[in-house]
């Protein structure tokens, strides 16, 4: 979510490229999902020591979801954005909605 945020919002600073947006979200945003990321697996690694049957569980629902997001947001949809993702007015929703309802008066 934050990473393709970054990545739209990249446009409205002037880099229209899909290259530029991809380097610009990462080195915004990157470090921040890592540290969220980390911050939240290392609490639940802490609760898979504990000995009541919830919290272990929830433990590992945890570390399990955090790590498919780091992997899913990182490698997959930033590859999808680097490859395909919205340039310049090319896949901006806001911009078809503008251009049809035309212009205000």
């Amino acid at each position: 979510l934050h990473l393709g945020h970054v990545y739209l919002e990249a446009g409205r600073q002037g880099l229209d490229s899909r290259q530029e947006r991809f380097s610009f979200a990462l080195h915004t945003m990157g470090s921040t999902v890592i540290a969220g990321a980390a911050t939240t697996l290392v609490a639940g690694l802490v609760m898979q020591l504990c000995q009541v049957v919830f919290f272990n569980q929830m433990s590992t629902l945890m570390v399990l979801t955090i790590v498919y997001a780091v992997v899913y947001s990182l490698f997959s949809f930033m590859a999808m954005l680097y490859v395909m993702g919205p340039q310049g007015n090319f896949g901006d929703l806001s911009w078809i909605c503008a251009k049809r309802r035309g212009p205000m008066p």
